[in-house]
């Protein structure tokens, strides 16, 4: 039987908790399994650089958001930039320049 599968079987309580642990998020620690994850997506989509966008009200992954860039920066040998913003768009300017200038030095 499949993981999946197994997902929508037997205890729906049960099987809510552990979908929702298995979740790389920056309030479960330890988080390693963040860490694999990107390692995983950077391997299969070979990315010239790495963005972490951090929403200012998410305090987990602002600082968990460190240790992601460092991740990054000494396995993978890849520029990072952290961005955090809200959910407004009044700093767009800001981070198209930021973001073009992070292309223009690779």
């Amino acid at each position: 039987m499949s993981p999946e599968f197994s997902l929508f079987t037997g205890d729906p309580i049960g099987a809510l908790a552990n979908r929702y642990l298995q979740i790389p998020c920056a309030c479960m620690t330890p988080n390693n399994k963040r860490l694999v994850a990107l390692s995983n997506m950077i391997d299969r989509f070979q990315p010239d650089v790495v963005i972490d966008f951090v929403l200012q009200a998410c305090h987990a992954y602002n600082v968990e958001s460190y240790k992601v860039g460092q991740h990054v920066s000494e396995k993978h040998g890849l520029p990072f930039l952290k961005i955090e913003s809200d959910y407004s768009d009044g700093d767009t300017g800001q981070l198209t320049t930021r973001i073009q200038a992070l292309f223009e030095s690779v």
